[in-house]
């Protein structure tokens, strides 16, 4: 299982649709995320962790928590992660988008091909405080699943299961201090 793209739309500080390729070759198989202060890389984690686990990141990191904690709580916390130039242009949206390859798939009766890739996108309008989780063939982009609670479950059986996301997402320098 492999994370080979990331799409980060009005999250914080990024602005607009901001495209992440992600994808390895044989010879050269890890991604590296570095830069200065202030340029986005707790962030971006944060993207990816919302993402796959919306509401519940308080429970992968405790920095994630602190952070919900100071604004009250999980809606306020939300509304405050719009990207401030797309809210003064009176946009009310913003998401990420993991496409993860290289997965075993179950035999799902709604895949017409043998895909091995997904895409997973979490959504979340300011406006109506609506979040929306979605998992979709890449190539058909059809959803794959109706039920919120199977949503869950594939990314807990299929994805990483939240009980390890702690130790697979997680913050160096935030774990230095």
């Amino acid at each position: 299982m492999k994370f080979s793209n990331i799409k980060i739309n009005n999250f914080r500080q990024y602005y607009n649709t901001v495209n992440i390729d992600l994808t390895t070759d044989t010879d050269q198989n890890i991604v590296v995320i570095g830069g200065r202060n202030g340029y986005g890389k707790t962030n971006f984690l944060l993207s990816i962790v919302w993402c796959l686990y919306g509401e519940k990141i308080s429970q992968i990191d405790d920095n994630f928590k602190k952070e919900i904690q100071k604004e009250k709580n999980y809606s306020s916390f939300m509304q405050q992660s719009i990207n401030w130039t797309a809210k003064k242009e009176n946009k009310d949206t913003f998401s990420v988008s993991i496409e993860v390859s290289e997965i075993e798939l179950p035999d799902l009766n709604k895949l017409n091909t043998n895909s091995d890739s997904v895409i997973i996108t979490r959504t979340f309008n300011v406006t109506s405080m609506n979040e929306t989780l979605s998992i979709s063939d890449t190539n058909s982009s059809m959803e794959i699943f109706d039920d919120d609670s199977d949503k869950i479950n594939f990314i807990n059986d299929y994805i990483i299961p939240i009980d390890a996301a702690k130790f697979v997402f997680f913050d160096a320098e935030k774990s230095l201090k």
